[in-house]
């Protein structure tokens, strides 16, 4: 029951700082608001200890990443992990690493007006999965960012954004079709 407050907490506290930004007079308190949104939904992704059900796999592909043949697939996460590793990192920084990817990707891919309509729905389909499914969270959040790029015609950069997701996990390259089924006159 404790577990079901806390996340709901986060989502509805969060969620009003991201509103209260859009309604902030100035830069500053638009910043603080979403400053403090931030740090509500990074903090306790960072400083989790063993949740999600995916934990261990994770830790043993960190603990092993010199041995690690099979995430050369996903090259951005692999060398990430292994340089986290090489400074000799606790593995808790990758875990704080890839919570901080996520969340700050997302806030980038939220719209300039309503945004706490994408922050709720984001952080209600995928905060508490981007526990167990670290690698696809930060490609789906790529792909989300990619797609405010579309909306925006801005299609070299949604090109970059799909193939910088798929670094992460390469089911995310799918998501070029989306441009290329965007770029049909439908008629």
């Amino acid at each position: 029951m404790a577990t079901v407050i806390f996340y709901n907490f986060i989502l509805l506290s969060s969620t009003f700082f991201v509103w209260a930004s859009e309604k902030g007079k100035g830069n500053l308190e638009r910043y603080f608001f979403l400053g403090l949104a931030f740090l509500l939904v990074f903090v306790p992704a960072a400083i989790r200890y063993d949740v999600g059900t995916d934990y261990m796999s994770y830790l043993h592909i960190y603990e092993n990443i010199d041995r690690e043949t099979n995430y050369l697939k996903e090259p951005a996460f692999y060398y990430i992990n292994y340089f986290l590793n090489y400074i000799g990192a606790h593995f808790q920084w990758m875990f704080a690493t890839f919570a901080f990817m996520f969340t700050a990707v997302a806030f980038k891919a939220y719209p300039r007006k309503q945004a706490w309509v994408l922050h709720l729905a984001l952080i209600t389909l995928l905060y508490f999965q981007s526990f167990n499914i670290v690698r696809q969270a930060v490609a789906i959040v790529f792909c989300l960012w990619a797609l405010k790029e579309l909306i925006d015609k801005q299609n070299i950069k949604f090109i970059a954004l799909c193939l910088l997701a798929s670094l992460f996990h390469q089911s995310a390259a799918i998501f070029l079709l989306v441009g290329l089924a965007s770029s049909v006159p439908v008629s």
